[in-house]
C-alpha cells in the first residue's frame, strides 16, 4: 500500500471528497485528507494552495457558462468524464433532501413502500403530437454547445400537449427541480421490480399531481412546457431503475422493450429535430 487508506498501486490513491490524487500534484495525503483544503484546491485561483497548477475551477476559463459536469470535468480530469452529468441528478436530489423540507409521501398520500405492482406500461404523450428531439447519452449541449452527456429522452410538442403516467405509481415529487423546471417523479414496481419515471420542463400551471398521489397508467399528469434549461417546448423523460435515486438508462429503449402502449402509432413522430433541451 502506497498510502494510508484503501489504495493499492499508483491508479487508486484518489483520497477525500473530490478523489483527488497526491500523484497528479494536489497535496500531500495528510492535505487531502483535510476537507477545507480539499475545497480550496478545487476552486483554486490565485489564493488556492497549488496555483496555478493543478488548476482549480477559479482559473479554468469560461467555467460559470459551463454545466456542472463539464466544469467538474475540467478540473478533475476523470478517466469517466460521463459520469458527472450521469449522477448529477441524484446529488441534486439529495441535496433537496438535506436542505429543503418537502411534503412528505407518509404524510398525506400513499408511502412509497406500498408502490403497486403492474406491468402495464403506455407512451407518455398522445400520439402524432410530438417528435423525437435529442436521445440518452453524449450530445452537443444546445445552452452551453458543448460536449455534455444527456441523462434522458427529449420529445418536442407543443406547448400544453398532455403528458402522460406511464404506469400505475405513487408520485415522490412535483414540483421546481433546478435545471428540470417543473418536474414529476413518481415511483413504480413494473414486473416486480422498482423504477422510477421522471417528466421535465413543465411550467407550474402545467403540474397537475401532489406529492404521494396514487396515479394510474395513463392519467394526464402534466402539460408540455419548457420551464428551466430549456431552449422550447418539450417532454424531457427518464427512466431509473431501482427508484429515482439510481443512475437513468436509454429510456427511449425501455419504453420499446416494455412494449409502452401507443408507441407503434407514434413512431411516425420519430423525426429528429432541433427544439428542446
Amino acid at each position: 500500500m502506497s498510502t494510508p487508506n484503501d489504495g493499492i498501486g499508483s491508479d487508486h490513491d484518489s483520497l477525500g471528497l473530490f478523489q483527488m490524487r497526491p500523484t497528479s500534484g494536489w497535496g500531500t495525503v495528510e492535505e487531502l485528507m483535510d476537507p477545507d483544503y480539499q475545497v480550496r484546491a478545487f476552486f483554486g485561483g490565485p489564493e488556492g494552495p497549488n496555483f496555478p497548477s493543478p488548476a482549480g475551477l477559479l482559473d479554468i476559463a469560461g467555467w460559470q457558462s459551463a454545466d456542472p459536469g463539464s466544469a467538474a470535468q475540467a478540473v478533475e480530469r476523470s478517466a469517466f468524464p460521463d459520469r458527472y452529468q450521469d449522477y448529477q441528478p441524484v446529488a441534486e436530489a439529495i441535496l433537496v433532501v438535506l436542505t429543503r423540507p418537502i411534503a412528505s409521501v407518509t404524510g398525506g398520500g400513499a408511502p412509497l413502500d406500498s408502490v403497486p405492482e403492474t406491468t402495464r406500461i403506455v407512451f407518455p404523450l398522445p400520439s402524432n403530437t410530438w417528435v423525437l428531439a435529442s436521445g440518452y447519452g453524449g450530445r452537443t449541449d444546445p445552452m452551453t454547445g458543448r460536449p455534455a452527456f444527456h441523462a434522458g429522452t427529449d420529445f418536442s410538442a407543443a406547448d400544453g400537449t398532455p403528458i402522460f403516467s406511464i404506469a400505475d405509481g405513487i408520485v415522490s415529487w412535483a414540483g421546481p427541480y433546478g435545471g428540470y423546471g417543473q418536474l414529476i417523479v413518481i415511483e413504480h414496481t413494473v414486473n416486480g421490480e422498482r423504477v422510477a419515471s421522471a417528466y421535465a420542463h413543465m411550467w407550474a400551471t402545467g403540474v397537475h399531481v401532489t406529492v404521494g398521489e396514487r396515479v394510474t397508467a395513463g392519467q394526464h399528469i402534466g402539460d408540455v412546457g419548457s420551464s428551466g434549461k430549456s431552449t422550447g417546448s418539450h417532454l424531457h423523460f427518464e427512466i431509473r431503475p431501482g427508484g429515482a435515486f439510481e443512475p437513468a438508462i436509454d429510456a427511449d429503449s425501455w419504453l420499446a422493450e416494455h412494449g409502452a402502449e401507443g408507441l407503434d402509432a407514434a413512431t411516425a413522430g420519430r423525426t429528429a429535430c432541433a427544439a428542446g433541451a
